[in-house]
């Protein structure tokens, strides 16, 4: 786990609220293609009903969204399978009923899928030349 986020939430006509989540396993290896994302609950101090808002990506930079979900679980089963092999990153950000957000989205946490939970061999895969070459000396150009 990569620590507990703390924020204070201010509501129209409230006084301010804490907020106390965590995202479970940054940088776990998952032996799922659908895994489970899981934050510690949001606490409301005036006992408000708390949404969550999950946000899942495949690249660092967070710029190709693949999926969203919306709950009043602080956790999310992936509903389709993801690529094995491969590295995906989330968020999350809670909300209460006034549809005031947290002020801060929960730390970026990442995970990669290896279903078989083997380091599978590379696969190599040549485009050029595109027929069988016999050839003595010289240079062959590969791609």
């Amino acid at each position: 786990m990569s620590g507990v986020k703390e924020s204070s939430w201010e509501h129209k006509k409230r006084s301010s609220n804490h907020s106390r989540y965590q995202e479970s396993g940054s940088g776990a290896w998952i032996e799922s293609s659908t895994p489970i994302l899981q934050l510690y609950s949001a606490i409301d101090p005036d006992g408000d009903y708390v949404k969550y808002h999950f946000e899942l990506y495949s690249d660092a930079s967070l710029t190709t969204r693949i999926g969203t979900h919306t709950a009043g679980s602080a956790m999310w089963q992936i509903p389709f399978p993801l690529s094995d092999n491969s590295t995906y990153y989330w968020r999350a950000i809670a909300e209460d009923v006034y549809g005031v957000l947290s002020p801060a989205l929960a730390p970026i946490s990442s995970f990669f899928v290896n279903e078989d939970g083997r380091n599978d061999p590379p696969q190599i895969h040549l485009t050029a030349p595109s027929s069988l070459i016999s050839q003595r000396g010289g240079v062959i150009e590969v791609e």
